[in-house]
């Protein structure tokens, strides 16, 4: 499989997208198709409004696809993370690029992610503060990413736990490691979305 997919992409922008003079729907992209291999330069070229701007928008992650697939391959690699990280170079942000071809890969999802920095000798606190309040100022939220009086309730409590972990990098390597990190609960605006271990609810016995 390529590095990159594009495979029939279309994008309709419905009336309430478009603003109040809209009178229809409006189709920015159709059927867009094409691949390419990690290091191609890839270029977008065609007349004024035929969807060059609203397929970069749609593989940034910044707006939804009304159809077709996207996937790009993740660009982590182990040869190139442990030289990096033995020389001090820590990253500022932890973030993903999730899709279908990452979230099936080596990437899984944003805790597998941060748990490969923590295997690799980043400290746990510098790891979760690269994925929340320095994430929040790089993306000129600082609303987000903490807990301070008056913040939105959005919480994730994780369990650290120990072992024998395996973790890959998207050229299919794999690394050993033995902490890997685990979302026990997750709290959005005050409330419960994600409670692995019901630490949220009584037990069976104190229910009424």
């Amino acid at each position: 499989m390529a590095f990159g997919v594009i495979k029939n992409v279309r994008k309709v922008f419905a009336v309430d997208e478009l603003g109040s003079t809209a009178l229809e729907p409006v189709v920015a992209l159709d059927d867009a198709s094409f691949q390419f291999e990690q290091g191609d330069l890839v270029a977008l070229l065609g007349p004024s409004g035929c969807g060059k701007t609203t397929l970069l928008r749609i593989v940034g992650g910044l707006i939804t696809k009304s159809a077709g697939s996207v996937a790009i391959g993740g660009s982590f690699l182990f040869s190139q993370a442990v030289p990096a990280m033995k020389q001090g170079f820590t990253p500022d942000v932890i973030s993903t690029d999730l899709h279908s071809g990452s979230m099936n890969g080596g990437m899984k999802d944003i805790l597998n992610t941060m748990s490969k920095f923590l295997n690799l000798g980043m400290p746990l606190v510098d790891v979760v503060k690269a994925n929340t309040v320095r994430a929040a100022a790089v993306i000129k939220r600082p609303e987000l990413g903490h807990l301070t009086a008056g913040a939105e309730a959005d919480i994730a409590v994780l369990a650290l736990r120990r072992g024998e972990f395996g973790f890959i990098d998207s050229g299919g390597n794999r690394m050993l490691g033995d902490q890997k990190l685990e979302c026990e609960l997750t709290i959005r605006a005050g409330q419960v979305v994600w409670d692995l271990n019901g630490r949220s609810r009584p037990m069976w016995t104190e229910a009424k």
